[in-house]
């Protein structure tokens, strides 16, 4: 089922456009970073070294770490990244994943929608 399922998601890429969604995936994450640069979330990844499609921020917030804010607004993300590379016991940050064709379809919805969970969080 799974390598069914990934050919219907290629096909519907094709669909879609190939170079138009490599358009569509980096202005989303420059788009999404900008917006949390708004809200003074710091980024892991230096400038210069930034994805499109995954966003690693710092927190020292439990809940938004485990997702748990998140979660109460609608919007699922993953647990932090462990750098393993001597961080301190308290260490957290969290990941944001800008997948599916429904977010590049709809860039102004996508960001909306993060802005909506991200003010209510911070």
């Amino acid at each position: 089922d799974s390598l069914a399922r990934f050919r219907d998601v290629i096909h519907e890429t094709g669909e879609f456009g190939f170079a138009q969604a490599c358009l569509k995936q980096q202005e989303l994450g420059d788009r999404v970073r900008a917006l949390l640069q708004t809200k003074s979330i710091k980024s892991v990844a230096a400038p210069g070294f930034t994805a499109p499609g995954v966003i690693v921020s710092y927190t020292t917030d439990a809940e938004i770490q485990t997702g748990k804010k998140f979660m109460m607004e609608g919007v699922q993300i993953a647990a932090g990244v462990p750098l393993k590379c001597d961080e301190p016991a308290d260490f957290q940050t969290f990941r944001i994943g800008l997948f599916g064709l429904d977010k590049l379809m709809d860039l102004d919805r996508t960001i909306a929608q993060l802005d909506a969970a991200l003010s209510h969080i911070f």
